[in-house]
């Protein structure tokens, strides 16, 4: 039963990644929740024994540096201040952990991972709705508005979310959750672009440029890896 958590812990950190933007400024909700790499490269080390070696500690700062600049410094310091801050940090703690049972339960499939994660998200989504509307948190669902949306809730899952999804819950079951963690940054890549070229929002250098810093924050690791490998190469040709 435990082997089977991985998803769940995942679904969960998904609905409260969700709910932060709810309660809080997406920009301190994405640097909030981004903070998951060095939660994943911490976890790695103490349950794993993986080094964090210069260069993921060079690829975090990287990254960060690329939120920072990309979202301006505007917001301070993202230190958690109100339900939204929190639900966001506590999403990204639990990602990474999510990441690592992934990781350590090779015996189940992504597949299952990834049955469980939908499954947790929609469950707790329902729940977290009606707890939040209970409260008086949000208000009721205009369903007059809701229902012709609806028609195209299930060519949009098929397509853009299904996929997603699989993949998301996939790449832990292969890699160290920081390294995750430091590749779902493109996220932020993907977002931004696609608001420039189908929104037309405008994409300023300071945004290009933290993009730019994203994107190496995530070739860090494979650029290190593989310079490495060349020189254990290189030493076993001349000795």
């Amino acid at each position: 039963m435990v082997d089977l958590l991985g998803g769940v812990v995942a679904g969960a950190a998904f609905v409260l990644y969700g709910v932060a933007f709810l309660y809080t400024e997406v920009v301190r909700a994405i640097l909030l929740f981004y903070t998951m790499p060095l939660w994943g490269f911490l976890l790695g080390w103490a349950l794993l024994g993986d080094r964090i070696t210069w260069y993921r500690w060079a690829a975090i700062a990287i990254g960060l540096a690329g939120l920072t600049v990309v979202f301006g410094a505007g917001a301070g310091v993202p230190l958690p201040r109100n339900l939204g801050d929190w639900c966001a940090a506590t999403s990204g703690f639990l990602w990474a952990v999510a990441s690592l049972m992934i990781l350590m339960q090779r015996r189940v499939s992504a597949l299952v991972h990834g049955i469980n994660f939908f499954a947790a998200a929609a469950v707790l989504s329902v729940l977290a709705a009606l707890v939040a509307g209970g409260a008086g948190l949000i208000g009721r669902p205009d369903w007059n508005a809701f229902l012709p949306m609806a028609v195209w809730a299930v060519p949009v899952a098929m397509v853009l979310i299904l996929p997603a999804g699989l993949a998301t819950v996939y790449a832990p079951t292969r890699l160290n959750p920081g390294v995750c963690g430091l590749l779902f940054m493109a996220e932020v890549v993907v977002a931004a672009v696609t608001a420039a070229l189908w929104a037309g929002e405008p994409l300023s250098v300071r945004e290009a440029a933290g993009l730019v810093l994203i994107v190496c924050a995530g070739l860090v690791e494979p650029a290190a890896m593989t310079w490495r490998r060349r020189q254990a190469m290189a030493r076993g040709e001349t000795g």
